[in-house]
């Protein structure tokens, strides 16, 4: 919740329709589920709300990796992917969110609880199904391929979730360190998976510079970049990114507290913006930064120097870069230019004919 915004606009927003194109699943639980988990542990030593949310709390981005596998060790049961996707997404429709996108990470479990990447899929896959049928949500999943893990691991994964391409995966995506590993060496991978029909996505821009982005785009074809955001950088790449409609999923809480931006003032969302670049708004792990898709939009409204109309068209650009078929990203426009029309009432021609048709 951000001070200072009128409670009026705020309760506008909160039923305003959403579209979240960048969460990590296991990045989203509510704190009260991860003790549930935790509790099953009593070794692991963390009782209370206030003990997990102090363990989770951390400086530098080598803490919050620390964090990250930490909580892994707790979703060691195929329900627990279950329940995990049926409460996020629910949590999540109590926002205003009418889509998502959200991705899993199957590998970091395989490793860390000797899980099968196929049951948690499956898993992910029964929780959604639960949760949008209760629920006025609809969800794509996206798979990480994790680039820690090497081109033949993501090869391997990608021949594992494809059955589940169109039953409920829509993308492979490719997370993990974008100094340490590069997009490059996983350009066959993501060939491949182009062949099978998936939709592809990859974090570029965040750690890495303006170069990550364009080895995105040129040597894994991605259909839209994770974060993007250092490609400010570069102006003949952001001319590029505006004139190929590249959309680019940015979270600007998260480049702030993971310290890939050193202010809310100095993010370069706004610029990318200007530049015509297909931006969106979303929250990545708000278990650990605090901040939902809905605080982020209030950011922009308040630090940001966005105004509603300009809202609007930022949540146009997420329903257009959504991994769906043309009826159904028709279907997802219509519905969130007529939730956005009283907030947009100011939104210039200008601005909105940059918005996805």
């Amino acid at each position: 919740m951000t001070p200072g915004l009128d409670p009026g606009v705020r309760a506008a927003l909160r039923a305003a329709p959403k579209v979240e194109l960048h969460l990590h699943l296991d990045g989203a639980m509510a704190v009260p589920w991860l003790l549930d988990r935790v509790g099953r542990r009593p070794d692991a030593g963390v009782a209370t709300l206030e003990a997990l949310r102090a363990r989770l709390a951390f400086r530098t981005f080598d803490e919050f990796i620390e964090r990250w596998v930490w909580k892994c060790g707790f979703l060691d049961r195929y329900e627990d992917f279950e329940s995990l996707a049926e409460s996020v997404l629910g949590d999540l429709a109590q926002l205003g969110v009418v889509h998502v996108e959200p991705s899993i990470s199957p590998g970091d479990y395989v490793k860390a609880s000797a899980l099968e990447a196929t049951g948690i899929v499956e898993a992910v896959l029964r929780g959604i199904e639960r949760a949008t049928r209760a629920h006025d949500i609809t969800c794509g999943l996206v798979v990480d391929l994790i680039r820690n893990h090497g081109p033949a691991t993501a090869a391997r994964r990608l021949e594992e979730v494809t059955p589940y391409r169109g039953q409920g995966v829509v993308a492979v995506g490719l997370g993990g360190s974008e100094v340490e590993y590069p997009p490059g060496p996983f350009g066959e991978v993501y060939a491949e998976a182009a062949r099978r029909g998936f939709h592809r996505t990859a974090h570029a821009g965040e750690v890495g510079g303006p170069d990550s982005v364009r080895e995105a785009l040129d040597r894994l074809g991605v259909d839209r970049v994770d974060h993007g955001i250092r490609a400010v950088e570069d102006p003949a790449l952001v001319v590029r990114l505006a004139r190929e409609a590249i959309p680019l999923t940015v979270c600007p809480t998260s480049n702030v507290r993971t310290g890939a931006v050193a202010s809310h003032a100095l993010h370069p969302l706004r610029r990318l913006y200007d530049a015509g670049v297909r931006v969106t708004v979303n929250s990545d792990d708000p278990t650990f930064f605090g901040a939902s898709v809905l605080d982020e939009l209030e950011l922009c409204l308040t630090t940001l120097g966005f105004t509603p109309g300009e809202l609007a068209v930022l949540t146009e650009h997420a329903a257009g870069a959504a991994f769906l078929d043309a009826a159904g990203t028709a279907r997802l426009l219509a519905r969130v230019r007529s939730g956005w029309a009283g907030l947009a009432g100011g939104a210039g021609s200008s601005a909105r004919s940059r918005a996805a048709t």
